[in-house]
């Protein structure tokens, strides 16, 4: 019996495959400590995961990974109240006035410009820039926060 591609996998695969959410968002809770604390909020969906915590001012701070076809991209985000993350405004700068709560790409505090990554197009590589993605908006994630406090 001939099996496709996707079957095959399937087939070949050590248990049940996990989602794009689940795979994201244990790509975040490795990465970013920050997100592991007992109040953190999680959420995903068919191709976004994404979690919020309170930070010390009060304020909620964002971290997402987003998926559209085989693209993959990062949000950090700041709210002084509880939404979700696609109700912040997205914004292309983080050196600007900043509204009280927004969301930045990662590929605009990269690069400067809206930047998606390939998803590599196997579950390994996949795993691989999930895991990149978190550990740059691990890394940015201070300075937006500063950036975006509100003036004393």
């Amino acid at each position: 019996m001939a099996y496709s591609g996707r079957e095959r996998r399937k087939r070949d695969s050590e248990g049940p495959r996990l989602s794009f959410g689940e795979l994201a968002a244990e790509a975040m809770r490795t990465r970013i400590r920050e997100t592991r604390v007992d109040d953190a909020h999680w959420a995903h969906t068919v191709n976004l995961a994404w979690v919020r915590w309170r930070i010390e001012d009060g304020r909620y701070a964002f971290c997402g990974l987003r998926r559209s076809f085989d693209f993959l991209t990062g949000e950090m985000g700041v709210s002084p109240v509880e939404v979700d993350l696609n109700d912040l405004p997205l914004i292309e700068k983080h050196d600007q006035a900043m509204p009280a709560g927004c969301r930045i790409r990662l590929g605009h505090v990269l690069q400067g410009h809206d930047r998606w990554w390939s998803s590599g197009g196997t579950e390994d590589t996949l795993r691989w820039r999930l895991g990149w993605l978190s550990q740059q908006m691990r890394f940015r994630l201070k300075s937006f926060l500063d950036a975006s406090a509100p003036a004393a």
